[in-house]
């Protein structure tokens, strides 16, 4: 299930502003910086070099703190002493991780296990291998290990700010619901700053702090989930979070098979049934997680999750090719296959 706290380029900007009436014209601003072992940009338009600048700099602050607290790749991060330290005792950590792991355990709940960051106890079994047919762990070695993985073995005392792991071997790995977050909180530090028309883009997730100037909405392309760097359509986002789980960044193919980076964490073997997730929503932390956990849970529970959660749009692509929408996504996907029509 996991992915490492960065994600792979879909092959473009995630975002893009709407091209403006000419009398409306607006400078915009960018700035990208290294984060969560790829890049991070902020957007601004109609914020003057003075405001964004201050803005830019409180924002990468936000986002260097929490990534140090929140990676498991650097040591001495609250997740790094959890892994290291919580299967032997409590393990203090900081508000925002907290925050964190226990939106986590909900949406785990939530998700029927479809979502768990205990998972990082056994993601190594697909890490660092060629991709041949020695890159397929064993059914044995999964079997092994997969009893690691239980969400249930996580406890966290909000009190004490602390938190334990039941079983030694296991880790907890926040790369699919961090970076949403850190994301989000990237944005809120420029809105803070005064750059209210911004968005901040992190490999497939971003958040919209606001509208562009004249309340004109950036533009978030659909990738094709088949052809890298090829937009399906775009649609319209103004205010809130945009995340896209896709299998066609990092996988390899075995004896006709397709193994990817999205591990169902109750089989320790990629999901199948869905090609990408899209979802919007109101945070960054939530549609990063969720439109993970929504690619496991397959179609049909995917789509009667998003009937019942209409502050989120989503649509879920098919490893059979069909597409279920709701919200502001379906509409768009039919526009789009009625101009397809002949």
């Amino acid at each position: 299930m996991m992915k490492p706290l960065y994600a792979a380029c879909l092959g473009f900007a995630l975002l893009f502003p709407a091209p403006a009436p000419a009398a409306a014209q607006t400078s915009v601003i960018k700035r990208a910086f290294p984060a969560m072992g790829g890049s991070i940009e902020l957007t601004c338009e109609g914020v003057p070099a003075n405001v964004f600048e201050p803005a830019v700099k409180s924002a990468i602050a936000v986002v260097e703190d929490l990534e140090n607290r929140m990676s498991e790749w650097r040591r001495g991060s609250d997740v790094d002493n959890v892994n290291r330290f919580a299967w032997e005792r409590p393990v203090k950590v900081s508000e925002p991780v907290a925050k964190v792991i226990r939106a986590a355990q909900e949406i785990s709940a939530g998700s029927g296990g479809g979502f768990d960051i205990t998972f990082k106890s056994i993601a190594w079994l697909w890490k660092g291998r060629n991709h041949g047919p020695e890159a397929v762990p064993g059914d044995d070695e999964i079997k092994k290990l997969l009893p690691l993985v239980n969400y249930r073995d996580i406890t966290l005392d909000a009190a004490a700010s602390t938190v334990r792991l039941k079983k030694k071997g296991q880790m907890i790995g926040l790369g699919a619901i961090a970076k949403g977050y850190i994301v989000e909180e990237a944005a809120r530090a420029l809105e803070r700053g005064g750059a209210v028309s911004c968005l901040v883009t992190a490999g497939a997730d971003s958040f919209a702090a606001g509208p562009r100037p004249g309340n004109q909405p950036w533009m978030a392309p659909i990738p094709n989930p088949r052809k890298r760097g090829n937009a399906l359509a775009s649609f319209p986002l103004s205010k809130g979070a945009v995340s896209i789980a896709s299998d066609i960044e990092r996988f390899f193919i075995v004896n006709g098979r397709r193994y990817h980076h999205i591990i169902d964490p109750r089989t320790g073997s990629p999901a199948q049934g869905v090609r990408q997730v899209i979802l919007m929503g109101p945070s960054g932390m939530l549609t990063d997680a969720w439109s993970t956990a929504l690619f496991i849970m397959g179609p049909t529970e995917a789509l009667r999750w998003l009937e019942k959660n209409p502050s989120f749009s989503g649509a879920i692509f098919e490893e059979s090719g069909a597409v279920r929408a709701t919200g502001v996504l379906k509409e768009v996907m039919q526009q789009t296959n009625r101009a397809r029509s002949p």
